[in-house]
């Protein structure tokens, strides 16, 4: 979205005139990122970015008017942080997101030394900041780590986000392996659709085990994903909307520990959504190369929820931190009510891979 400014304007004012929360757009002025409190003069040009989905298609946002201020050091803001009330540069906001990432795997002993690690990279915005985080912290912690990429087989979609993927593991030197649906599971994602099983939750359940499977295969002793604060917060609501308590109780990690499944990591889960989208593009990603997001998420229940906590942040920043907190509150209260003698990890009949019952969630769903 592109606008030519006839008069000075506040960035703010012009993004609630339209209807935009800005936890879901980049703003650049004059093609130079800038923070939403900035004003842009008479004459210059605004590009309004959203870096995931596209504009909704309902509800207003609640804007709070903050005052535009450089960064600490003086420097020229690129990101504005509502929940702590800083601008920061380039310079400091790239500190910033580094330390955030850093201190969560510190605290949580996510990486051990020498330690050899899988990434799952789809190519999108955040594996591509993950990509590039893991890439520097490498520079301070001696591990290891490979790539892999998961091509569920959606035409005109996969190969936009693989290009991208290639291209950047070719750039940092990073092994990259690639593997299909098709291949691995003798179906697409596009041929599940036209036999009406394409949803999120049936790609999701057949990328876990492709993912968790071939990481196990190829050596790794953990599994990065990169998902970041939004993804966690959207999923506490998501299991109360859908009354699934017992979602809570392994949504940060299995109840049951087992060589057959793969430690799965989030270095990025204190980080919002649009922090990682800032890492991203001061680090190269392009919003305008290619597709942006997967056809069959535009029905998706997490889109619905993804807008309305992203009001909720605008008008209420933290809101997103509070919500994911009280996700783990209820994880820890919901660990302690199940007896551990009826846990235990068994092999699914059909592929062998882990599973809770006989046969896994994801031989379940293609046997529908």
């Amino acid at each position: 979205m592109f606008l030519k400014l006839k008069s000075d304007t506040s960035i703010q004012k012009l993004l609630s005139e339209m209807g935009i929360c800005s936890q879901e757009v980049l703003v650049f002025i004059d093609g130079k990122i800038s923070p939403e409190t900035a004003i842009a003069k008479k004459g210059q040009e605004v590009s309004i970015i959203y870096f995931k989905h596209g504009a909704p298609q309902s509800g207003s946002a609640l804007h709070k008017q903050r005052k535009y201020e450089k960064c600490e050091c003086g420097g020229i803001p690129v990101y504005f942080a509502p929940h702590i009330g800083k601008h920061f540069c380039k310079k400091h906001f790239l500190e910033y997101f580094e330390k955030k990432a850093r201190m969560e795997i510190r605290q949580k002993d996510l990486i051990k030394k020498n330690e050899k690690i899988a990434l799952g990279l789809s190519g999108g915005k955040d594996s591509f900041s993950m990509l590039h985080f893991l890439s520097h912290l490498k520079e301070a912690l001696p591990f290891q780590f490979f790539a892999i990429t998961i091509d569920e087989g959606v035409k005109g979609y996969r190969e936009h986000t693989i290009g991208r993927a290639k291209k950047f593991c070719k750039k940092l030197k990073v092994k990259h392996y690639i593997y299909t649906f098709k291949k691995e599971e003798g179906v697409s994602l596009d041929s599940l659709s036209k036999e009406g099983k394409a949803n999120c939750s049936v790609c999701a359940v057949l990328r876990r085990r492709l993912l968790n499977s071939k990481a196990r295969k190829l050596g790794a002793s953990k599994l990065i994903i990169a998902h970041n604060l939004d993804d966690t917060a959207q999923t506490v609501l998501l299991n109360l909307v859908r009354n699934e308590p017992l979602r809570f109780a392994r949504m940060e990690e299995p109840l049951v520990q087992s060589k057959s499944l793969i430690q799965r990591i989030k270095p990025f889960a204190t980080l919002s959504e649009k922090e990682v989208a800032t890492y991203a593009f001061l680090h190269g990603y392009d919003y305008g190369e290619g597709a942006c997001c997967c056809p069959y998420v535009q029905h998706a229940i997490r889109r619905f929820i993804r807008h309305q906590l992203n009001l909720m942040e605008e008008a209420y920043p933290s809101t997103k931190l509070r919500i994911a907190a009280s996700g783990h509150t209820i994880q820890a209260a919901i660990r302690k009510t199940i007896p551990k003698e009826k846990l235990k990890i068994n092999s699914c009949e059909i592929c062998g891979e882990p599973s809770s019952g006989e046969i896994c969630k994801a031989c379940s769903a293609l046997a529908k």
